[in-house]
């Protein structure tokens, strides 16, 4: 548990809908049985969190689900500040929180959140991570000339990220992943340095 005057960690997930997040997650949950989580999904039409990996963590891990929207699009009807606050009083009782965006999201107007001065004092973004669809990602689907606010909402979500995770690269050879890896750090030539994870044998979200 987190003593009162230290900051509460804050993880943020993100990557678009299919990339992998919930199955990211959900590995994360089975391999952390040491920590007390809280875990904030946002969902827009996307998988759940594995209910039966929830039922074996239920000491652990306390789910908010806020549907249908992206996550702290501010305005009086902020669900995710709601549930920020709701988590505020009681952070002393889990160690971490993680937060998985909607794939229509970037992380920004969550981490503009956590550095108000409402939530500044208790919660420290600790990491972004982006999950990548690798073989989307090389066919072009996130270019431009391919489909405009997905490359923008692509750019940003890398532009923001801490760790990027090249996902669903199992039928990928060496050739693809360079090719991967150097598309990725070119887009995201804003950022002054990157730490990179692969994702072998994992399955879409």
């Amino acid at each position: 548990m987190i003593p009162g005057h230290l900051k509460t960690p804050v993880t943020i997930v993100t990557g678009f809908l299919g990339s992998g997040k919930t199955t990211l997650l959900n590995n994360l949950l089975s391999q952390t049985h040491d920590r007390t989580l809280a875990v904030i999904v946002n969902e827009f039409g996307e998988v759940s969190i594995d209910a039966p990996l929830l039922d074996t963590r239920e000491q652990g891990v306390e789910l908010h689900d806020v549907h249908g929207g992206l996550l702290a699009y501010g305005g009086e009807g902020d669900a995710f500040a709601r549930t920020l606050r709701a988590l505020q009083s009681r952070r002393h009782t889990f160690d971490h929180v993680l937060i998985e965006t909607s794939g229509l999201a970037v992380p920004t107007a969550i981490m503009v959140t956590l550095e108000t001065p409402e939530f500044a004092g208790d919660f420290a973004l600790d990491a972004t991570l982006v999950v990548v669809d690798t073989p989307l990602l090389l066919e072009g689907a996130f270019q431009a000339q391919t489909d405009e606010a997905a490359s923008r909402v692509f750019d940003a979500q890398l532009e923001y990220a801490d760790v990027a995770v090249l996902n669903k690269i199992d039928s990928l050879d060496d050739a693809q992943l360079l090719q991967a890896e150097a598309d990725v750090r070119h887009r995201a030539r804003a950022c002054a340095s990157w730490n990179w994870r692969t994702a072998p044998g994992s399955t879409p979200s």
